[in-house]
């Protein structure tokens, strides 16, 4: 029989504390592009954890949105995402070949993520940037734009251990009390779920959902006990964590 695998990523390079432990912890890093925080020097630090850490590095590319961090709904023109996505690329690039890490896929942030939901005239923009870098793309599992992008492109599908799921499927808003999971308990048992091809809505109902990899988000206080909590899980339950790129 096949061992189960599951990639274990986390949102890092923004400036939080813990990115060395977590780097430890995950096999993915989707490291900050640089255009939602004050400054590159975390970005700078994170590809060079990862490099040493021997997990695989992806960009984490968001609206240029520093006062919110790109977390407000800031949708820009086609003409000013395609512009403000080659800044942070480029960006982003110098920094990873200062240190020798290699890119290997994208995951959008913020509001950004949450826009390539639905319908948006800002895939193609995203699909053709990892076509002609010949990278992944990271995004919510069985989402419409991923279907897209699988056309083209290899396609990770991301499920969250620490966000609640609307009866949609989509991830309950942050602004919902309800939106986040921060205790260890409904963490794991969402990881479980997941591991598994299932999750539970918020809605009391629950839904098959394949997932190709595990986001737990750098930013939470306790992101580290939930981060190793996890690993902890997988590893007793005989799964194997390994990158999904």
């Amino acid at each position: 029989m096949k061992q189960l695998s599951i990639d274990l990523n986390a949102d890092l390079g923004e400036g939080f504390p813990f990115d060395a432990e977590l780097m430890n912890v995950v096999s993915s890093a989707n490291i900050c592009s640089g255009a939602y925080i004050a400054n590159t020097q975390p970005v700078r630090q994170a590809l060079a954890l990862a490099v040493r850490a021997e997990v695989r590095v992806g960009i984490h590319v968001g609206y240029p949105d520093v006062e919110g961090f790109g977390r407000r709904a800031e949708y820009q023109t086609p003409k000013e995402f395609r512009k403000a996505l080659q800044e942070q690329v480029d960006r982003f690039l110098v920094l990873a070949k200062a240190v020798n890490a290699d890119v290997r896929y994208v995951k959008p942030h913020g509001a950004l993520y949450h826009d390539l939901s639905s319908k948006s005239d800002l895939w193609e923009i995203l699909i053709k940037c990892c076509e002609q870098h010949q990278w992944s793309i990271m995004h919510l599992a069985a989402s419409d734009f991923l279907a897209e992008a699988s056309k083209s492109i290899d396609a990770i599908h991301e499920g969250f251990v620490d966000r609640r799921y609307a009866s949609t499927q989509e991830l309950v808003s942050r602004s919902n009390p309800q939106g986040v999971l921060t205790d260890v308990e409904e963490v794991l048992a969402q990881a479980q779920e997941l591991a598994n091809g299932k999750v539970s809505l918020a809605d009391g109902a629950g839904a098959e959902l394949n997932v190709q990899s595990l986001c737990l988000h750098g930013d939470t206080p306790n992101a580290l006990q939930l981060g190793t909590a996890v690993r902890k899980y997988l590893i007793k339950n005989n799964i194997l964590i390994s990158s999904a790129v």
